[in-house]
């Protein structure tokens, strides 16, 4: 049978910063072992810049292997120009200075080197427009026991866009945030009404609560793309009849891995 890499890789919409939450959305991908390549995921946004962390493959049967790489170099890039070499202070976690803001508009891809390996170079991805929470609109209403939280944004017209809204009230969670099912939670702009997308969910109430979050992400179509082939994968994985699994989206030639975009906006209530 064929041995596989198996790596937990974080799909990086952290709550806060990046270097608290990087373990936020994780999930175990199947990939298979044909030699030491270079695996990476990451991400480019409006107010994060670019975050990412860059691993090798190693043997599934090799429990002493280890998927650090050596001397490992990301550069960003931009409509084909030479940027910068991203940050890392452990070879693992790599991101772009504080000062960087990527521009709406532009193409954007970054390639990896590290020793021995083959150069990996990530496909293009554009910095995606942030939406904002209306907050004119957004209200609670509280029961003796819950808090229901009512919210809308106005899509973008003319083009076709997908969102994620993510609520956050105290440790209660909108979701399961980062299971491979995660695409079930997006939402298109098929639903709108004459632009405007609403929706409420309920908590139970925490009598230590004291905020709720709201997070409206604006998501690329290839990030889409590949929340949908994550849940895909679960899905063959599970099949007892199905001869392969379905592959989990790579956008990275010579390695493996993905790269995007979104772009977030936060909302906190107070009580």
């Amino acid at each position: 049978m064929e041995s596989h890499f198996k790596s937990f890789i974080c799909v990086l919409l952290s709550l806060t910063t990046f270097s608290c939450n990087i373990s936020e959305i994780e999930t175990e991908l199947p990939i298979p072992y044909r030699g030491d390549f270079l695996v990476l995921h990451g991400f480019i946004c409006q107010g994060e810049g670019v975050r990412l962390i860059l691993q090798k493959t190693v043997p599934h049967s090799c429990n002493e292997c280890s998927n650090k790489v050596s001397n490992g170099v990301v550069s960003l890039y931009e409509n084909g120009t030479y940027l910068f070499d991203l940050n890392t202070d452990d070879g693992y976690l790599y991101n772009s200075p504080s000062s960087f803001s990527p521009t709406v508009g532009s193409q954007y891809h970054v390639k990896a080197e590290a020793d021995g390996m083959a150069c990996a170079i990530s496909s293009t991805v554009s910095p995606m427009q942030i939406v904002s929470v209306d907050t004119a609109y957004i209200s609670t209403t509280e029961t003796p026991y819950k808090v229901k939280v009512h919210y809308c944004f106005t899509d973008i017209p003319f083009e076709r866009n997908q969102y994620i809204v993510r609520i956050l009230a105290g440790d209660e969670d909108e979701f399961m945030w980062g299971t491979p099912n995660m695409f079930d939670n997006v939402i298109g702009d098929e639903v709108s009404n004459n632009g405007i997308i609403e929706g409420v969910s309920i908590f139970i109430l925490n009598s230590n609560l004291d905020e709720i979050k709201v997070m409206l992400y604006h998501l690329s179509s290839p990030l889409v793309q590949y929340l949908y082939s994550r849940q895909q994968n679960m899905f063959s994985e599970e099949d007892p009849f199905g001869e392969y699994p379905v592959p989990v989206l790579c956008n990275i030639s010579n390695g493996y891995g993905f790269f995007g975009s979104y772009a977030k906006d936060t909302y906190t209530i107070r009580f």
